[in-house]
């Protein structure tokens, strides 16, 4: 849906093709995406500090 030019984080990324074995995945590409977006707003610097902010 688009909203005066702003499309949303899910039909943004909606192009980006999920190459992972199914059977082997727990989190949607979606959530992984939106976490990795949320870590770099933050100022996160890499996975690690990431996750060390998960409950903050």
């Amino acid at each position: 849906m688009v909203t005066d030019g702003v499309i949303s984080f899910t039909e943004h990324f909606q192009q980006v093709e999920d190459r992972r074995v199914v059977p082997r995945t727990t989190h949607s590409l979606h959530s992984i995406q939106f976490i990795a977006v949320a870590a770099t707003i933050a100022g996160t610097d890499g996975p690690e500090e990431a996750v060390l902010h998960q409950d903050t």
